[in-house]
């Protein structure tokens, strides 16, 4: 009986996935692009806060080691996370040099009462301050506007390189997903050829790739286009 309840629940899992499927195809007719995601796919409208405080380096550990790897590689001394949560994958790989780890409330006043709270900072604290790297570890996706994220805040920092993650929406959640997110805490998500599609029209894409196929992690790796001589 219980085989046959599991085998009855995930056909139904493949019909629902179908019709979806379905449906997105009609609604691409009708829907444009959108952040360089494919047509007909539903952007979830509102999102709710996500309190990181309590995770440590079980996720996107993967990320932070290769900034750091970045950093040892060019000798850099600087570093700022955009979206650090807990901070704890900051202070991990970077507690010997200058690191900056930017957050919203409440999250920022509980960091900056548990550690050091000149390292903690808001956006507008840390805009036209140079960097030698930018790590932003699966925020992009639960930013309402993407495209204003990084020409009014990313952009507006003086950086050699970022170091980007979020999601890779064909491997957490299948290539015939048409949304919305199915973590109520994302707006949306990117498979690979769309999120380097839509880094593109704002940064120069060194390297993009998956740091970690169980969870799903895909990195890019930017560079500066107001540098003209970025150092390779």
């Amino acid at each position: 009986m219980e085989l046959l309840f599991q085998n009855g629940s995930l056909m139904w899992q493949k019909i629902r996935k179908l019709i979806l499927y379905i449906f997105g195809k009609i609604r691409s007719i009708f829907l444009t692009r959108k952040f360089g995601i494919k047509k007909g796919y539903i952007h979830r409208k509102n999102v709710d806060h996500f309190n990181d405080l309590s995770n440590t380096d079980h996720y996107q550990d993967e990320v932070y080691k290769y900034a750091f790897e970045l950093l040892t590689k060019f000798n850099y001394n600087s570093i700022v996370d955009i979206g650090c949560g807990s901070g704890y994958k900051l202070r991990k790989y970077f507690k010997d040099y200058e690191y900056i780890g930017v957050e919203v409330e409440p999250t920022l006043s509980e960091l900056r009462k548990m550690f050091d709270s000149a390292k903690y900072k808001t956006f507008e604290e840390i805009r036209g301050h140079n960097f030698d790297i930018i790590i932003c570890s699966d925020v992009i996706e639960h930013v309402e506007n993407p495209s204003a994220f990084i020409l009014q805040i990313i952009n507006d920092i003086k950086f050699k390189h970022l170091v980007l993650s979020t999601p890779e929406r064909d491997l957490v959640r299948g290539r015939y997903d048409y949304g919305p997110p199915k973590n109520k805490f994302h707006y949306r998500e990117w498979n690979s050829l769309e999120f380097q599609d839509f880094l593109s029209t704002y940064l120069r894409v060194k390297e993009h790739l998956i740091v970690d196929h169980n969870q799903g992690t895909q990195l890019a790796h930017c560079l500066n286009q107001k540098l003209n001589n970025q150092s390779s």
